[in-house]
Protein backbone atom coordinates (compact mmCIF):
# COMPACT_ATOMS: atom_id res chain seq x y z
CA UNK A 1 0.00 0.00 0.00
CA UNK A 2 1.87 3.32 -1.27
CA UNK A 3 1.34 5.94 1.91
CA UNK A 4 1.55 9.90 1.44
CA UNK A 5 2.85 12.42 4.09
CA UNK A 6 1.70 15.98 3.75
CA UNK A 7 3.69 18.15 6.13
CA UNK A 8 2.21 20.92 7.98
CA UNK A 9 4.80 23.05 7.42
CA UNK A 10 3.73 26.75 8.96
CA UNK A 11 3.05 24.68 12.04
CA UNK A 12 6.26 22.56 11.73
CA UNK A 13 8.37 26.13 11.62
CA UNK A 14 6.47 27.64 14.01
CA UNK A 15 7.10 24.47 16.57
CA UNK A 16 11.02 24.47 15.79
CA UNK A 17 11.61 28.27 16.48
CA UNK A 18 9.48 28.11 19.94
CA UNK A 19 11.60 24.68 20.94
CA UNK A 20 14.28 26.64 20.70
CA UNK A 21 13.11 30.04 22.10
CA UNK A 22 14.90 30.23 25.37
CA UNK A 23 18.51 29.44 24.18
CA UNK A 24 18.22 30.29 19.98
CA UNK A 25 20.71 28.56 17.74
CA UNK A 26 22.57 31.55 16.44
CA UNK A 27 25.35 31.27 13.75
CA UNK A 28 28.57 33.46 13.54
CA UNK A 29 26.49 36.16 11.15
CA UNK A 30 24.14 37.00 14.32
CA UNK A 31 21.38 34.64 11.94
CA UNK A 32 18.84 33.08 13.73
CA UNK A 33 18.77 29.45 12.50
CA UNK A 34 17.25 27.03 14.90
CA UNK A 35 13.79 27.28 13.10
CA UNK A 36 15.75 25.78 9.90
CA UNK A 37 17.57 23.09 11.51
CA UNK A 38 14.69 21.77 13.51
CA UNK A 39 13.05 21.87 9.97
CA UNK A 40 15.15 19.82 8.38
CA UNK A 41 16.02 17.74 11.28
CA UNK A 42 11.98 16.53 10.97
CA UNK A 43 12.20 16.34 7.56
CA UNK A 44 15.49 13.58 8.27
CA UNK A 45 13.23 11.53 10.69
CA UNK A 46 10.16 11.35 8.86
CA UNK A 47 11.60 10.29 5.47
CA UNK A 48 14.04 7.70 7.38
CA UNK A 49 11.46 6.10 9.60
CA UNK A 50 8.57 6.59 7.60
CA UNK A 51 9.57 5.88 4.36
CA UNK A 52 6.66 7.77 2.43
CA UNK A 53 6.18 6.85 -1.32
CA UNK A 54 4.85 10.41 -1.33
CA UNK A 55 6.05 13.31 0.04
CA UNK A 56 4.90 17.37 -0.04
CA UNK A 57 5.31 20.13 2.13
CA UNK A 58 2.05 22.24 2.60
CA UNK A 59 2.36 26.67 3.60
CA UNK A 60 -0.09 28.88 4.66
CA UNK A 61 0.08 32.24 2.73
CA UNK A 62 -0.63 35.89 3.60
CA UNK A 63 -3.23 36.43 1.64
CA UNK A 64 -6.77 36.63 3.58
CA UNK A 65 -9.11 33.34 3.13
CA UNK A 66 -12.77 32.56 2.95
CA UNK A 67 -12.34 32.83 6.82
CA UNK A 68 -11.11 35.86 7.01
CA UNK A 69 -14.53 36.47 4.81
CA UNK A 70 -16.86 35.27 6.98
CA UNK A 71 -15.53 36.53 10.06
CA UNK A 72 -13.12 39.45 10.32
CA UNK A 73 -11.86 38.63 13.69
CA UNK A 74 -10.87 35.13 12.61
CA UNK A 75 -7.06 35.08 13.93
CA UNK A 76 -7.27 38.58 15.22
CA UNK A 77 -5.69 38.06 18.39
CA UNK A 78 -3.17 36.21 17.41
CA UNK A 79 0.36 37.49 17.95
CA UNK A 80 2.56 38.63 14.99
CA UNK A 81 4.96 36.14 13.56
CA UNK A 82 8.50 36.94 15.38
CA UNK A 83 10.68 38.41 13.08
CA UNK A 84 13.78 35.94 13.83
CA UNK A 85 11.35 33.32 12.10
CA UNK A 86 10.02 35.45 8.99
CA UNK A 87 14.07 35.23 8.54
CA UNK A 88 14.43 31.80 8.23
CA UNK A 89 11.64 30.96 5.91
CA UNK A 90 13.28 31.74 3.27
CA UNK A 91 16.10 29.13 3.86
CA UNK A 92 13.37 26.51 4.65
CA UNK A 93 11.92 27.11 0.93
CA UNK A 94 15.89 26.50 -0.09
CA UNK A 95 16.21 23.40 2.27
CA UNK A 96 13.00 22.05 1.18
CA UNK A 97 13.42 22.55 -2.82
CA UNK A 98 17.42 20.97 -2.11
CA UNK A 99 16.14 18.59 -1.28
CA UNK A 100 13.56 17.92 -4.13
CA UNK A 101 10.09 18.19 -1.81
CA UNK A 102 7.63 19.78 -3.36
CA UNK A 103 5.96 22.51 -2.07
CA UNK A 104 2.32 23.41 -1.72
CA UNK A 105 0.45 26.87 -1.49
CA UNK A 106 -2.85 28.44 -2.59
CA UNK A 107 -3.85 31.79 -2.12
CA UNK A 108 -7.56 31.67 -0.34
CA UNK A 109 -7.08 28.55 1.32
CA UNK A 110 -4.95 27.31 4.64
CA UNK A 111 -2.86 24.98 4.40
CA UNK A 112 -5.46 22.92 6.67
CA UNK A 113 -7.90 22.72 3.62
CA UNK A 114 -5.26 21.91 1.13
CA UNK A 115 -4.34 18.73 3.31
CA UNK A 116 -7.76 17.76 3.99
CA UNK A 117 -8.78 18.09 0.27
CA UNK A 118 -5.53 15.97 -0.54
CA UNK A 119 -5.56 13.88 2.09
CA UNK A 120 -9.11 12.83 0.74
CA UNK A 121 -8.48 12.39 -2.60
CA UNK A 122 -5.33 10.21 -2.19
CA UNK A 123 -6.97 7.86 0.37
CA UNK A 124 -10.06 7.48 -1.87
CA UNK A 125 -7.44 6.43 -4.65
CA UNK A 126 -6.01 4.01 -2.34
CA UNK A 127 -3.37 5.63 -0.06
CA UNK A 128 -2.68 5.63 3.29
CA UNK A 129 -2.34 9.07 4.49
CA UNK A 130 -0.01 10.58 7.02
CA UNK A 131 -0.53 14.26 8.01
CA UNK A 132 2.40 15.67 9.87
CA UNK A 133 1.13 18.80 12.43
CA UNK A 134 -0.03 19.25 15.35
CA UNK A 135 -2.85 20.85 15.10
CA UNK A 136 -6.00 19.66 17.11
CA UNK A 137 -8.03 20.74 14.36
CA UNK A 138 -6.78 17.94 11.93
CA UNK A 139 -8.56 15.11 14.81
CA UNK A 140 -11.73 15.95 12.20
CA UNK A 141 -9.91 14.49 9.07
CA UNK A 142 -8.60 11.13 11.19
CA UNK A 143 -10.19 7.75 9.78
CA UNK A 144 -9.10 4.85 9.05
CA UNK A 145 -6.79 5.69 5.90
CA UNK A 146 -6.13 8.92 7.35
CA UNK A 147 -3.61 9.63 10.47
CA UNK A 148 -2.02 12.27 12.47
CA UNK A 149 2.06 11.91 12.82
CA UNK A 150 2.48 14.29 15.60
CA UNK A 151 5.83 16.38 15.89
CA UNK A 152 5.69 16.03 19.50
CA UNK A 153 6.86 12.53 20.01
CA UNK A 154 6.33 11.36 16.49
CA UNK A 155 3.95 9.07 17.70
CA UNK A 156 0.37 8.35 15.11
CA UNK A 157 -3.00 8.97 15.89
CA UNK A 158 -5.87 6.72 14.60
CA UNK A 159 -9.14 7.60 15.57
CA UNK A 160 -9.23 5.68 19.04
CA UNK A 161 -6.14 8.04 20.17
CA UNK A 162 -8.35 11.37 18.81
CA UNK A 163 -11.15 10.05 21.18
CA UNK A 164 -8.39 9.85 24.14
CA UNK A 165 -6.91 12.91 23.40
CA UNK A 166 -10.20 15.05 22.86
CA UNK A 167 -12.80 13.23 24.38
CA UNK A 168 -14.60 12.44 21.28
CA UNK A 169 -14.05 10.29 18.20
CA UNK A 170 -13.41 12.39 14.90
CA UNK A 171 -16.66 12.77 13.30
CA UNK A 172 -17.54 14.68 16.15
CA UNK A 173 -14.96 16.84 16.27
CA UNK A 174 -16.24 19.84 14.52
CA UNK A 175 -19.14 19.47 16.89
CA UNK A 176 -17.18 20.19 19.90
CA UNK A 177 -14.71 22.69 18.22
CA UNK A 178 -17.61 24.78 17.28
CA UNK A 179 -19.36 24.32 20.78
CA UNK A 180 -15.71 25.39 23.02
CA UNK A 181 -14.62 27.82 20.42
CA UNK A 182 -10.52 28.37 20.04
CA UNK A 183 -8.91 30.84 21.77
CA UNK A 184 -5.62 30.19 19.56
CA UNK A 185 -7.60 30.95 16.10
CA UNK A 186 -10.04 33.06 18.00
CA UNK A 187 -13.20 31.50 16.78
CA UNK A 188 -15.86 32.29 19.78
CA UNK A 189 -17.97 29.18 20.21
CA UNK A 190 -20.49 29.50 22.75
CA UNK A 191 -19.56 32.12 25.79
CA UNK A 192 -19.21 29.42 29.03
CA UNK A 193 -19.02 26.32 27.11
CA UNK A 194 -15.24 24.69 27.52
CA UNK A 195 -14.51 21.18 26.64
CA UNK A 196 -15.93 19.81 29.71
CA UNK A 197 -19.22 21.35 28.98
CA UNK A 198 -18.85 20.50 25.45
CA UNK A 199 -18.36 17.08 25.36
CA UNK A 200 -20.91 16.25 28.03
CA UNK A 201 -23.60 18.09 25.41
CA UNK A 202 -22.20 16.19 22.44
CA UNK A 203 -22.75 13.18 24.57
CA UNK A 204 -26.45 13.85 26.17
CA UNK A 205 -27.96 15.21 22.46
CA UNK A 206 -25.56 13.14 20.41
CA UNK A 207 -24.74 15.69 17.40
CA UNK A 208 -24.38 19.61 16.96
CA UNK A 209 -27.94 20.77 15.69
CA UNK A 210 -29.47 18.68 18.45
CA UNK A 211 -27.40 20.48 21.24
CA UNK A 212 -28.43 23.56 19.64
CA UNK A 213 -32.14 22.79 18.82
CA UNK A 214 -32.98 21.12 22.26
CA UNK A 215 -30.03 22.21 24.62
CA UNK A 216 -32.10 25.29 25.84
CA UNK A 217 -35.13 24.01 26.67
CA UNK A 218 -33.78 20.26 28.12
CA UNK A 219 -30.78 21.67 29.65
CA UNK A 220 -30.80 24.32 32.95
CA UNK A 221 -28.95 27.35 34.35
CA UNK A 222 -26.25 29.31 32.49
CA UNK A 223 -25.49 26.41 29.83
CA UNK A 224 -29.32 26.64 28.69
CA UNK A 225 -29.05 30.27 28.55
CA UNK A 226 -25.95 30.78 26.29
CA UNK A 227 -27.08 27.67 23.75
CA UNK A 228 -30.07 30.09 23.33
CA UNK A 229 -28.50 33.28 23.43
CA UNK A 230 -25.06 32.36 20.94
CA UNK A 231 -26.96 30.16 18.66
CA UNK A 232 -25.67 31.89 15.36
CA UNK A 233 -22.41 32.70 16.73
CA UNK A 234 -21.85 28.65 17.33
CA UNK A 235 -23.27 28.24 13.59
CA UNK A 236 -20.54 30.41 12.76
CA UNK A 237 -17.95 28.96 14.87
CA UNK A 238 -18.38 25.68 13.34
CA UNK A 239 -18.15 27.02 9.48
CA UNK A 240 -14.89 28.38 10.38
CA UNK A 241 -13.38 25.48 12.20
CA UNK A 242 -14.69 23.12 9.36
CA UNK A 243 -11.55 22.04 7.42
CA UNK A 244 -12.75 22.26 3.45
CA UNK A 245 -12.37 19.40 1.83
CA UNK A 246 -13.39 20.44 -1.77
CA UNK A 247 -10.04 23.04 -2.28
CA UNK A 248 -9.71 23.37 -5.97
CA UNK A 249 -6.58 21.81 -6.72
CA UNK A 250 -5.40 18.57 -8.35
CA UNK A 251 -4.17 15.96 -6.83
CA UNK A 252 -1.51 14.26 -9.40
CA UNK A 253 0.71 11.58 -7.00
CA UNK A 254 3.46 11.58 -9.63
CA UNK A 255 4.23 15.06 -8.95
CA UNK A 256 4.50 14.05 -5.36
CA UNK A 257 6.71 11.27 -5.95
CA UNK A 258 9.88 11.16 -3.40
CA UNK A 259 12.86 11.98 -4.79
CA UNK A 260 16.51 12.09 -4.11
CA UNK A 261 17.80 15.65 -2.92
CA UNK A 262 20.73 17.81 -4.36
CA UNK A 263 23.49 16.67 -2.06
CA UNK A 264 25.61 19.62 -3.90
CA UNK A 265 22.81 22.40 -2.98
CA UNK A 266 22.32 20.74 0.45
CA UNK A 267 26.51 20.92 1.09
CA UNK A 268 26.18 24.58 0.11
CA UNK A 269 23.24 25.80 1.97
CA UNK A 270 24.23 23.93 5.19
CA UNK A 271 27.81 25.43 4.82
CA UNK A 272 26.17 29.08 4.64
CA UNK A 273 24.33 28.37 7.50
CA UNK A 274 26.89 26.66 9.77
CA UNK A 275 25.74 23.27 10.50
CA UNK A 276 28.97 22.09 9.76
CA UNK A 277 28.02 18.35 10.59
CA UNK A 278 25.54 18.00 7.60
CA UNK A 279 27.51 20.54 5.39
CA UNK A 280 30.18 17.57 5.81
CA UNK A 281 28.22 14.46 5.21
CA UNK A 282 26.81 16.20 2.08
CA UNK A 283 29.61 17.51 0.55
CA UNK A 284 31.00 14.00 0.81
CA UNK A 285 30.75 12.33 -2.55
CA UNK A 286 29.62 9.24 -0.27
CA UNK A 287 26.95 11.36 1.18
CA UNK A 288 23.93 9.08 2.37
CA UNK A 289 20.90 9.85 0.64
CA UNK A 290 18.75 11.86 3.18
CA UNK A 291 16.02 8.94 1.78
CA UNK A 292 18.04 5.62 2.31
CA UNK A 293 16.51 3.85 4.75
CA UNK A 294 19.08 2.08 5.34
CA UNK A 295 21.77 3.28 8.41
CA UNK A 296 25.19 3.25 7.34
CA UNK A 297 27.58 1.70 9.72
CA UNK A 298 29.49 3.82 12.21
CA UNK A 299 32.67 2.42 14.00
CA UNK A 300 32.57 3.47 17.13
CA UNK A 301 35.04 3.79 20.39
CA UNK A 302 32.84 4.41 23.83
CA UNK A 303 34.56 3.43 26.67
CA UNK A 304 33.99 4.10 30.90
CA UNK A 305 36.25 5.68 32.32
CA UNK A 306 37.65 4.40 35.97
CA UNK A 307 40.58 5.41 36.48
CA UNK A 308 41.26 8.75 37.64
CA UNK A 309 45.29 9.26 35.51
CA UNK A 310 43.34 8.14 32.70
CA UNK A 311 40.68 10.77 33.10
CA UNK A 312 43.48 13.41 33.60
CA UNK A 313 44.93 12.36 29.97
CA UNK A 314 41.36 12.37 28.40
CA UNK A 315 40.82 15.62 29.85
CA UNK A 316 44.60 17.18 29.01
CA UNK A 317 43.78 15.70 25.41
CA UNK A 318 40.00 17.74 25.33
CA UNK A 319 41.57 20.93 26.65
CA UNK A 320 44.28 21.07 24.21
CA UNK A 321 41.24 20.69 21.05
CA UNK A 322 39.41 23.45 23.20
CA UNK A 323 35.82 21.82 21.97
CA UNK A 324 33.98 19.20 23.96
CA UNK A 325 30.30 17.85 24.40
CA UNK A 326 29.02 16.94 27.45
CA UNK A 327 26.23 15.27 29.05
CA UNK A 328 25.50 14.05 32.19
CA UNK A 329 23.52 11.34 33.63
CA UNK A 330 21.15 12.39 36.84
CA UNK A 331 18.66 10.62 39.66
CA UNK A 332 16.55 13.14 38.13
CA UNK A 333 15.37 15.60 35.50
CA UNK A 334 14.91 18.38 38.44
CA UNK A 335 18.00 19.98 39.30
CA UNK A 336 16.92 21.00 42.40
CA UNK A 337 16.78 17.32 43.60
CA UNK A 338 19.35 15.64 40.84
CA UNK A 339 22.09 13.93 41.85
CA UNK A 340 25.36 13.36 39.94
CA UNK A 341 25.59 9.64 38.94
CA UNK A 342 27.58 9.98 36.01
CA UNK A 343 29.13 12.65 32.79
CA UNK A 344 29.90 11.89 29.33
CA UNK A 345 32.32 13.69 26.91
CA UNK A 346 33.62 13.64 23.80
CA UNK A 347 35.68 15.30 21.55
CA UNK A 348 36.39 13.48 18.44
CA UNK A 349 33.91 11.79 15.97
CA UNK A 350 32.20 8.59 16.97
CA UNK A 351 34.87 8.76 20.35
CA UNK A 352 32.48 9.34 23.57
CA UNK A 353 33.94 8.06 27.38
CA UNK A 354 31.46 7.72 30.35
CA UNK A 355 32.86 8.62 34.01
CA UNK A 356 30.69 6.71 36.54
CA UNK A 357 30.53 8.60 39.77
CA UNK A 358 27.25 7.32 41.78
CA UNK A 359 26.26 3.90 40.46
CA UNK A 360 24.66 1.48 43.13
CA UNK A 361 27.07 -1.20 41.39
CA UNK A 362 29.89 -1.09 39.36
CA UNK A 363 33.14 0.89 39.76
CA UNK A 364 32.76 4.66 40.45
CA UNK A 365 35.47 7.06 40.74
CA UNK A 366 34.91 9.48 43.51
CA UNK A 367 32.56 12.42 42.90
CA UNK A 368 34.64 15.13 44.19
CA UNK A 369 37.61 14.29 42.36
CA UNK A 370 36.00 14.33 39.34
CA UNK A 371 34.38 17.18 39.70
Amino acid sequence: MSKLILIDGTAVAYRSYFALIRSPLINSRGENTGAVLGFINSLNKIVREYQPDFLAVVFDTPAPTFRHEMYKEYKATRAKTPDELIEQFPWIDRAIEAFNIPVIRMDGYEADDLIGTLSVKASEAGMDVLMFTGDKDFYQLVNDKIKILHPKDFSIIDPERVKEKFGVYPERVIDMLALMGDTSDNVPGVEGVGPKTAISLIEEFGDFETVLSEGPSRRKGKVAKMLAEHKEQAELSRNLVTIRLDCPIDFEPENLSVKEPDNQKLAQLFQRLEFKTLAKKYASEEANSLFDSTPGTISSDYKAVTDLLELDDLLAAAGRIGEIAVDTETTSIKAIKAKLVGLSFSFKETTGYYVPVGHQSGDNLPLDEVL
